[in-house]
C-alpha cells in the first residue's frame, strides 16, 4: 500500500507535470523548428539567387569586355 501511494505521489508530482509541460512545449518546439527551417531555406534561396545574379553579371561583363576588345 505504501509503495503504491509513493508511486502515485511520484507520478502526480513529477511525471504528470513533466508530461503536461512536454505536451505544451512540443507544439511550440515544432513551430520554432519549422520557423527556423523556413528562415534557413529562405536565406539559402536568397544567397543562391544573389550568387546567380552576380555570376550572370560577371559573365555578361566578361562577354561585353570580350566583344569590345574584338571590335577595336
Amino acid at each position: 500500500r505504501v509503495a503504491f501511494q509513493l508511486d502515485y505521489f511520484v507520478y502526480e508530482s513529477i511525471l504528470k507535470p513533466c508530461g503536461q509541460a512536454l505536451s505544451k512545449a512540443l507544439p511550440m518546439f515544432i513551430t520554432i523548428c519549422t520557423a527556423i527551417a523556413e528562415i534557413v531555406t529562405n536565406s539559402i534561396n536568397t544567397i543562391a539567387g544573389a550568387i546567380s545574379i552576380t555570376s550572370n553579371a560577371i559573365v555578361s561583363a566578361m562577354q561585353s569586355i570580350h566583344v569590345s576588345n574584338q571590335s577595336s
